[in-house]
């Protein structure tokens, strides 16, 4: 049995609470008309083994057995990038965004649980020490793979900056160094590099929750939190941010009204292609949320 199974518990089902609440506006939900969503929905499971070994060496930091630096972070991305291609049957990139840092939110929640501070004040610092202490050996492992699994628009990003495998090595880049270099296009890094607009967005799921005990409805206001601090980077207008801002005020439940409003918007937000980028973020606060405290 895994140490801490609610931690592995809720990695396998926030993907699937993600992709299916409704109505997100112009992405995923349980009623959008996207074929390929019944064939994302259980990349939770597809990364189970890799969960529960993030979870055991989070411990086993925590417990000084394990320095961070020797906890091979960049070897269980690389297996959970593999695992959730191999079970899509193709590289979509939204797709893997959706679970690739779950690896480093398990180790870094299970680290702080074993220590008794679990809390939204003392992830973020453990987030960042466990990205920092990794080692070019980590970053290596992560560059490389994302080559020879031709993810175009990271391995762009790479030589545009010129990273390259001997600049890492030179260099001692780790994974903060990359996916730094990630977050100037990629949505779901920039915001565990700038951690405080995750936080934000993980608040408001709670938020939701604590004022309805309806999960749905707290990924929701997580998605609209999202739309609000990240819509302008995902090509949402400035009118369009100023009313999923006014929403977020004027509903604390779930209502028929809000539901209507939602309708009205998904149809209207399909033009924005860019807003499904947003829905790796989404899962990530979803599981933080859970973990936290919807399901701790």
């Amino acid at each position: 049995m895994s140490i801490y199974p609610e931690i592995v518990r809720n990695a396998m089902i926030s993907p699937t609470l993600t992709l299916l609440a409704y109505i997100k506006p112009g992405v995923y939900h349980r009623y959008s008309p996207d074929k390929e969503l019944m064939d994302i929905i259980g990349i939770g499971p597809a990364i189970y083994d890799v969960i529960v070994e993030a979870v055991k060496r989070g411990v086993s930091i925590s417990k000084g057995d394990l320095p961070a630096s020797k906890a091979q972070l960049g070897k269980l991305i690389c297996v959970t990038l593999k695992k959730a291609f191999t079970w899509f049957g193709r590289l979509d990139i939204t797709t893997l965004e959706l679970v690739t840092l779950y690896p480093l939110l398990a180790s870094a929640m299970s680290y702080l649980k074993h220590k008794g501070k679990l809390s939204e004040a003392s992830l973020p610092s453990t987030v960042h020490m466990l990205l920092t202490a990794s080692t070019k050996e980590d970053a290596l492992e992560f560059y490389n793979t994302i080559r020879v699994m031709n993810i175009e628009s990271y391995v762009r990003l790479m030589d545009e900056y010129g990273i390259s495998r001997g600049k890492i090595e030179i260099e001692s880049y780790n994974l903060y160094d990359l996916l730094s270099t990630l977050s100037k296009e990629r949505p779901v890094y920039s915001t565990i590099i700038n951690y405080s607009i995750l936080a934000t967005i993980v608040k408001e799921c709670i938020l939701g929750y604590e004022n309805s005990h309806d999960i749905n409805y707290a990924i929701i206001r997580g998605y609209l939190s999202l739309l609000k601090n990240v819509g302008q980077q995902l090509g949402l207008s400035t009118s369009d941010i100023k009313m999923v801002s006014s929403m977020l005020d004027k509903y604390t439940t779930y209502s028929k009204e809000l539901l209507k409003i939602l309708y009205g918007c998904d149809k209207r937000f399909r033009r924005y292609s860019n807003l499904i980028s947003g829905l790796p973020i989404l899962s990530n606060a979803t599981f933080i949320a859970l973990t936290l405290r919807i399901r701790p």
